[in-house]
């Protein structure tokens, strides 16, 4: 099938050095395998971490819009108070 055939070219490629790998070649490769490695272990905890930051950071401006408008509904009625009383 097609692995077949694609280990097959890159096995002849290599023999009869139409590709020829050089040293970076090996340490892009490693670096490569590194990175995937550290995405498929680290990822899924990061990613709980800054959800959880976001989440903390997102309810800190819920809570100060919220007592903003408490602030602001309070001071609109202390004005039709003193509307009332004039």
């Amino acid at each position: 099938g097609p692995y077949t055939f694609g280990v097959g070219l890159i096995t002849y490629l290599c023999s009869k050095e139409i590709y020829v790998m050089e040293h970076e070649y090996y340490s892009g490769l490693s670096l490569g395998i590194m990175a995937i490695i550290a995405v498929k272990k680290l990822g899924p905890a990061i990613a709980r971490w800054a959800d959880g930051e976001i989440d903390k950071i997102e309810n800190e401006w819920k809570e100060g819009r919220e007592s903003e408008l408490k602030v602001l509904a309070d001071a609109i009625e202390a004005e039709k108070k003193e509307q009332w009383r004039a």
